[in-house]
């Protein structure tokens, strides 16, 4: 990881370009829906979606866990 890239928060920071691979079926629909040029953010955005997702599931799991470990009596 890039020092730059561990300066900024989620969904914060400037652009950085990357290469990514895609299934072709995604990078249809997601061409059909935005265009060429919407088409990084659009990405940006789901990926961000996702890592929120990914977290809350993660603080949900560990309160689930917690309680069945007896934390809530």
């Amino acid at each position: 990881m890039s020092e730059s890239e561990l300066e900024f928060p989620l969904g914060e920071g400037p652009a950085t370009k990357i290469s990514v691979s895609l299934r072709a079926g995604n990078v249809r629909a997601v061409r059909e829906r935005v265009g060429a040029r919407g088409f990084s953010a659009y990405v940006d955005a789901a990926v961000e979606r996702q890592i929120e997702r990914d977290l809350l599931e993660e603080a949900l799991l560990g309160r689930v866990l917690w309680i069945f470990d007896g934390g809530l009596v």
